[in-house]
């Protein structure tokens, strides 16, 4: 999972006062980042791995666009006999506009436990609140439970859950086949998250996985109305996250 941090305004006049942030759980790694092993996905997290990526976003929220940069670093700290695993995601770097964010408002940690296929079972942090659990799973993966060739779809259903603040949604795949990010040979596969509600947010997208180990190489997703926690209304735009170390 990888954390996001967004510096938001409340208008264009204290734009040029200060900027305040609202932390943003966008679970990338709900992305649930699987291997894939000739025909099937598969997870397999190590303690100890450690992946570094470079955000780059454009967004719109309330009216005004914002230009976001970050640099994101995931570690694996724990992996269950039963498969569930835990990743901790630490942020810096932000920058909004092209201006370093105000001290004690950029960055932050957040830890999230997931199971094999994909789930989130708890995220935690400081800033976790209502909005966190229906943010991630904006960019839930879900492994496939059967054999793919390029073409083919799986698809899973969110349920709500009031107590975690999660809301229902249909998450849907598509194996798109091979290709390459810079010399990485990767595996592609499209991802599309839409809320039920008639006003519910979404999240289209495309993800890199690398075929050598299942490593996030890269992913791009297009918000509409995406609940940022913690920021004063919702967040369209495009992010794009790709893999530095």
């Amino acid at each position: 999972m990888v954390t996001f941090w967004f510096p938001i305004q409340q208008t264009r006049k204290e734009m040029t006062k200060r900027l305040t942030v609202a932390a943003i759980a966008i679970g990338l790694a709900a992305i649930s980042l699987a291997a894939f092993d000739g025909v099937t996905f598969k997870r397999t997290p190590k303690v100890g791995d450690v992946h570094k990526y470079k955000q780059v976003g454009k967004f719109d929220v309330g009216g005004q666009e914002f230009d976001f940069e970050a640099v994101s670093t995931e570690k694996c700290v724990k992996v269950e006999t039963g498969g569930n695993y835990t990743l901790e995601e630490t942020q810096g770097d932000v920058k909004l506009n092209g201006q370093e964010a105000p001290e004690g408002t950029g960055g932050g940690s957040t830890t999230t436990i997931f199971t094999p296929k994909g789930e989130v079972v708890e995220i935690k942090g400081d800033k976790v609140e209502a909005n966190s659990y229906r943010f991630a799973n904006l960019a839930l993966f879900i492994m496939p439970d059967k054999e793919l060739k390029a073409g083919d779809t799986w698809s899973y259903d969110i349920k709500e859950d009031k107590k975690l603040g999660a809301a229902t949604a249909k998450a849907t795949y598509t194996y798109v086949g091979e290709d390459k990010v810079g010399a990485t040979d990767c595996y592609k596969i499209k991802c599309a998250v839409k809320e039920t509600a008639s006003d519910g947010a979404s999240s289209d997208g495309t993800v890199w996985l690398s075929k050598a180990d299942s490593t996030l190489v890269k992913a791009s997703a297009k918000w509409v109305n995406a609940p940022v926690p913690g920021a004063p209304t919702t967040i369209s735009g495009d992010i794009t996250i790709t893999l530095v170390s």
